[in-house]
């Protein structure tokens, strides 16, 4: 119960902190990573646990419980999926862009000298000076 508090609980905590740019990157990609690698062994270990027991009396009951289980930890791990790939583009955007000032710093073009701005940091052609 503890574990489901915490899943429900991470999301609009990490999105607060991503937006107010307090998130680093590769912390926001190890929390995807760390997530989506506990509902893949919680999906296996269910799945384990249903073929070896029978939980509930009655089997009719059973047979529901164990595919709103499943569908449950599958729709988890999906959306945990989806996470993971956006922190990963996220982290590589990232590299991206650092790679992109660093190699500005080290042409001493930082700071508008030359007419080089942001805009060209980030990929567009303009000059944001004459």
């Amino acid at each position: 119960m503890t574990l489901l508090f915490l899943h429900l609980f991470t999301p609009p905590l990490e999105t607060a902190l991503w937006f107010t740019r307090i998130l680093h990157p590769w912390t926001y990609l190890t929390l995807q990573i760390a997530k989506t690698s506990f509902w893949t062994i919680y999906l296996v270990l269910a799945i384990a646990t249903m073929v070896t027991k029978s939980v509930l009396r009655y089997e009719e009951l059973w047979a529901l419980w164990r595919i709103w289980l499943i569908v449950g930890i599958a729709l988890n791990l999906a959306c945990c999926l989806g996470a993971l790939a956006y922190g990963a583009w996220v982290v590589r955007r990232w590299r991206r862009l650092e790679r992109t000032y660093d190699r500005l710093v080290e042409q001493g073009l930082e700071g508008g000298e030359r007419g080089i701005g942001v805009s060209q940091a980030s990929g567009s052609s303009e000059a944001l000076v004459p």
